[in-house]
C-alpha cells in the first residue's frame, strides 16, 4: 500500500470516478467509535487515502474530500454546495432552530444575500470600536498572563475573556460584561448540544417546542431588548448601526418586531465569533509559547514598527504566526456541504443530494503540500508568495466563506503583537501534553484548559 507521501498528487486521473469506487469506512464500528471522529478520520485517511466514503448508521453516507485539488472545485461550485439548513436533523437545521436566520444559517439565495449585505459593513477592523476593544483586551490579557499567584487563570480562560471583550463591546455595547457574554455563549453551546442529542428521538415539530430551546430563545430576546435600550448616541457598535439603518431611536423600548428583526443578526454575530476567536487565539498562543524563536520574531517586528500605525500589511510576521497556527490546528477541521446538483469535483462524480465533507485538518497536514507538516514554521507565510486558499482554508472557501475572517486575523495578530512585545512566554515543564492536544467537538478544542503559561517581561 502506498504511504501518504508516496501517493500520486492527483487521485483523479483518467475517467471520472464515482463514490462507489472510494474506500468504504464504517464510522460506527467499535474501533472508530471508541477513538472519536477526528482521530478516526485521520487514521482512515492515512491508511486508505484522503478521499473516502464515510458510512454512519444514523446519518447515512458522507464523502470526505481531504485533498487540496477539491478546494479549487469547491470554490468554483460553491453555489451548488450549500449548507443544509432545512434537512432536519442536519446540524445547520438545528442551529437555525436556535439562532433563526443569520449569516451562517440563512438559506442560499436572496435570504443569504440580504443578510450578507447587512453584515458586511459591520465586520471591519477599522471600526473604532473593534480596534479599541482589541487594545483593551490585549492589555488585560498581558495582566492575566503576568500573574504569579496560585489562582492565576488558565490559558483557555484567558483566551475566552479576551474574545468576549473583543466581540461583546463592538456588537452589543459596553453595558455587557465579559462574564455575561461568556455565560451566554456557553449556554448557546449547551443548548445546541442538547438539540443534537434530542433530535434522533423527536420530529421537528416536537423539538421546536422543547423546553430548553424555548427558554434559550426567550433569554436571547431579553438580551437583544436590553442592548437596544442601553444603546447610546455615538456608540460605534453593531446594534447602534443596525438601529440607525432602521430609523429606530437608540435607547428606546423597542417593539417586539424590532427585537425579532435584530435578534438573529446580533446573536448570530456572538455565536459565530466569540468561541471561534477564542480558539484561534488559544492555538496561536500555545504555538508561540512552544516556539520562543517565533515569538521573538513577532516581538522584533513589533519594536521595528512602534512609531507607525499598525495594520496587517505592516505585521507580516504576526500574521504568519496566526496563519501557521491555524494551519496546524484549524478551528473548523471539517466543513459539511450538500450538493444541489450532479457535480464533477476534481474528477469525482458527486450525485445531487450527496453530503460532502471538506477537511482543512487533512489538507493542512498533507506533506505533499506542506513539507514537515507538524513543524511550526513562519517562513511558509513570509516568503512573499500569495497564500493558496485551496491548501489553506481555515475559514472555508467559496461565496460563503467566513465573512469575518479578515477581522479575526486582525484581532489575533494585533493582540499577539502587543503581547509578544511585552512578554516572553513558555510552557511550564510540569504541564501535561494533553493540555494542548486537540479534540473535535464541532470545533477543534483543547482537551484540557491549556494549563497556565509562564510569562516574564521581555528584555
Amino acid at each position: 500500500m502506498l504511504t501518504l507521501r508516496e501517493r500520486p498528487r492527483s487521485l483523479t486521473t483518467g475517467a471520472a470516478r464515482c463514490i462507489a469506487d472510494l474506500p468504504q469506512i464504517s464510522m460506527d464500528s467499535d474501533h472508530y467509535a471508541s477513538i472519536g471522529f477526528l482521530r478516526s478520520v485521520q487514521m482512515a485517511a492515512r491508511k486508505h487515502g484522503p478521499v473516502l466514503n464515510l458510512r454512519f448508521d444514523r446519518d447515512g453516507n458522507k464523502v470526505l474530500l481531504g485533498e487540496a485539488g477539491f478546494g479549487d472545485a469547491w470554490r468554483r461550485h460553491s453555489r451548488q454546495l450549500v449548507k443544509d439548513v432545512d434537512d432536519y436533523p442536519a446540524p445547520a437545521s438545528l442551529a437555525r432552530m436556535l439562532l433563526d436566520n443569520n449569516l451562517t444559517t440563512a438559506r442560499e439565495g436572496a435570504e443569504w444575500e440580504d443578510m450578507r449585505a447587512q453584515f458586511a459593513p459591520l465586520m471591519r477592523y477599522k471600526m473604532h470600536s473593534y480596534a479599541e476593544a482589541v487594545e483593551a483586551a490585549a492589555e488585560q490579557m498581558i495582566e492575566s498572563l503576568s500573574r504569579t499567584d496560585p489562582d492565576r487563570p488558565s490559558l483557555w480562560s484567558v483566551c475566552g475573556t479576551w474574545s468576549a471583550q473583543t466581540v461583546a463591546h463592538p456588537v452589543l455595547g459596553f453595558s455587557f460584561t465579559d462574564d455575561m457574554v461568556l455565560d451566554l455563549v456557553n449556554a448557546l453551546r449547551q443548548c445546541m448540544f442538547h438539540l443534537v442529542q434530542e433530535s434522533p428521538g423527536k420530529d421537528r415539530a416536537a423539538l421546536l417546542n422543547d423546553d430548553q430551546l424555548l427558554k434559550m430563545r426567550a433569554r436571547l430576546g431579553q438580551l437583544v431588548h436590553c442592548a437596544i435600550r442601553l444603546c447610546r448616541p455615538g456608540d460605534d457598535t453593531m446594534v447602534g448601526h443596525l438601529l440607525d439603518l432602521r430609523g429606530v431611536p437608540r435607547g428606546s423600548e423597542a417593539a417586539p418586531e424590532v427585537v425579532a428583526d435584530l435578534q438573529p443578526i446580533l446573536i448570530g454575530a456572538l455565536a459565530a465569533t466569540v468561541h471561534n476567536n477564542s480558539l484561534g487565539m488559544f492555538w496561536t498562543m500555545m504555538k508561540l509559547a512552544q516556539h520562543p524563536q517565533a515569538a521573538a520574531a513577532v516581538a522584533a517586528e513589533a519594536r521595528q514598527g512602534k512609531d507607525a500605525p499598525w495594520h496587517l500589511n505592516t505585521a507580516p510576521v504576526a500574521l504568519a504566526a496566526v496563519r501557521e497556527a491555524l494551519r496546524i490546528n484549524p478551528v473548523l477541521p471539517f466543513i459539511e456541504r450538500k450538493a444541489t446538483a450532479d457535480l464533477d469535483l476534481n474528477g469525482l462524480s458527486i450525485p445531487r443530494g450527496t453530503t460532502v465533507v471538506f477537511s482543512p485538518w487533512i489538507v493542512h497536514r498533507d506533506p505533499r503540500d506542506w513539507p514537515d507538516p507538524m513543524n511550526y514554521d513562519l517562513t511558509r507565510f513570509t516568503n512573499g508568495e500569495r497564500v493558496d486558499l485551496t491548501r489553506w482554508f481555515p475559514f472555508g472557501l467559496g461565496h460563503r466563506a467566513c465573512i469575518g475572517s479578515n477581522l479575526a486575523l486582525n484581532q489575533i495578530a494585533r493582540s499577539i503583537t502587543l503581547i509578544c512585545d511585552r512578554l516572553s512566554l513558555s510552557i511550564p515543564r510540569q504541564t501535561l501534553a494533553s493540555y494542548w492536544q486537540p479534540t473535535y467537538r464541532v470545533l477543534l478544542e483543547p482537551r484540557e484548559d491549556g494549563g497556565v503559561l509562564t510569562a516574564v517581561p521581555r528584555p
